[in-house]
């Protein structure tokens, strides 16, 4: 099998209702904008790697309204689908985008919604040091080994295509190079200063 081409979307996204980032978009779009709101933090430039059918990013362009606006998507299937004028957008892998020399660009925001379970921890190594300094903010969901356990059990739904991981694992990987700040908030520890951060709740940081 072929990972994000036509059977992928097909199998995994058969009941978009029930897809997180989908049939619950506005639902993100109001928590990112309520918590930038109360923390007097704009997102002037935002980027989603890896925005299959572009729904989340679509609605963040729409709340948030971003100068700048990118995505990436590796899946040549889906990628022809999308059509969102102004925004900058390439069709290729996280991995290639982390390589790309070209790629000078610093985001206020980047969207990582059930991406990480798709690459292997090899390529991850390489990948979030360069996302920590190509994003300010990272806006992250991916579910670990407890939550796909549960969507087996609830909804009968397993993930053929995905690297199943524990949080411990994905905090190992994480926090070397992100700050949590909130739910599914993370701040990247390449900009991040006590000083001058706009998020000064401390206590609820790690």
């Amino acid at each position: 099998m072929k990972a994000f081409e036509k059977e992928y979307w097909q199998t995994n996204y058969s009941d978009l209702k029930t897809i997180d980032g989908i049939g619950n978009v506005k639902d993100h779009s109001r928590y990112v904008s309520a918590y930038f709101n109360l923390e007097g933090f704009e997102a002037e430039s935002i980027i989603d790697l890896g925005f299959g059918m572009g729904r989340l990013l679509k609605e963040f362009k729409r709340v948030l309204k971003p100068r700048r606006v990118a995505g990436i998507e590796p899946s040549e299937y889906i990628f022809k689908k999308l059509k969102l004028p102004g925004a900058h957008l390439r069709q290729m892998d996280l991995l290639s985008w982390a390589q790309d020399p070209k790629e000078k660009w610093i985001y206020d925001l980047a969207i990582l919604n059930s991406v990480l379970q798709y690459i292997s921890n090899k390529d991850l190594k390489i990948i979030l040091p360069i996302l920590a300094r190509r994003s300010r903010y990272l806006y992250l969901t991916v579910p670990t080994e407890i939550e796909y356990q549960r969507q087996k059990s609830e909804l009968s739904f397993k993930d053929d295509w995905a690297i199943i991981r524990s949080q411990k694992e994905y905090l190992k990987l994480l926090r070397p190079h992100f700050t949590f700040i909130s739910s599914r908030m993370l701040e990247s520890k390449h900009y991040y200063s006590s000083r001058n951060t706009p998020f000064q709740d401390l206590l609820f940081r790690f």
